[in-house]
């Protein structure tokens, strides 16, 4: 794509918006997954032990920048994407369930995962995710980004919502939580390190296709789960929690794989953005 193919493919997304694109919606943005309540595991870190993610990552692009009109250009691209198998794979990873976020990494792990039948991975990757997700979501509170699609008409894979309106885009914490999931899983499975991870980055570009976040959100959601993964690396609960893990990991993986096709979820998640 060349750079004019860039500015114009920005200028049809972008001029409908006109200065809205750089204002910041003034509600707040809820930073945990919805699913969690006040009944749900906690994470493993007390705030104050959590990455400060704002002083790791850089400020989203200005109006003008490079990136800024990249972003641009791939949300405008993947408009393209409505009703495709990536598109309807990107309805499924909206959810920030620990079971279905665990079902959609079975192909890349080799085994059968969920909630009921690997509950320490279960139990690991739902408060891991709690930490990453809150320091990725304190971080929105300061750069308090507008999502791609408020000024626009163009579709997204979800409802738009007023709350979604309302929140903030930079960095996705769906990315945060996707990327540290692959994180986790690679640590368990280190010889499936690649197809975990290509299921973790998949998992974030997942925002990007549905419309709701920037691809630089999703950037910075990465390494926000770097960050987090690294600080967990500390606590002596998440160290216990992820031996367990392994164990039950290796064992699910000497039961067999998933009963899907997992050739064609390989194929989606290697999905180019542009």
């Amino acid at each position: 794509m060349t750079k004019t193919m860039g500015a114009v493919g920005a200028a049809l997304i972008l001029l409908a918006a006109g200065a809205a694109l750089a204002e910041a919606p003034k509600a707040g943005d809820a930073t945990r997954p919805a699913e969690h309540s006040a009944t749900a595991p906690k994470g493993y870190l007390d705030p104050a032990r959590r990455p400060d993610v704002a002083a790791l990552i850089a400020p989203p692009p200005e109006p003008g920048d490079a990136g800024w009109v990249e972003d641009g250009v791939t949300f405008k691209k993947t408009r393209a994407l409505v009703d495709t198998p990536r598109w309807k794979q990107a309805l499924y990873d909206n959810s920030y369930k620990p079971d279905d976020m665990l079902k959609g990494f079975a192909c890349a792990v080799g085994a059968d995962l969920s909630a009921s039948k690997t509950p320490h991975t279960a139990r690991l990757v739902g408060r891991a995710v709690l930490d990453a997700v809150d320091a990725s979501g304190a971080a929105k509170q300061v750069y308090r980004r507008q999502r791609p699609f408020v000024p626009t008409d163009e579709p997204i894979c979800i409802a738009r919502e007023d709350s979604l309106k309302a929140s903030f885009s930079y960095p996705s914490g769906h990315a945060t939580g996707g990327w540290l999931y692959g994180l986790l899983l690679a640590e368990l499975a280190p010889d499936r390190a690649a197809p975990i991870m290509s299921r973790g980055r998949a998992y974030g570009e997942s925002r990007v296709v549905c419309g709701v976040h920037w691809k630089t959100d999703v950037e910075a959601g990465r390494d926000a789960a770097t960050a987090a993964f690294v600080v967990l690396q500390s606590d002596p609960g998440f160290r216990a929690d992820l031996e367990a893990a392994r164990a039950e990991i290796a064992a699910a993986r000497r039961a067999g794989p998933p009963q899907a096709d997992c050739a064609a979820a390989a194929a989606l998640d290697r999905t180019p953005l542009n």
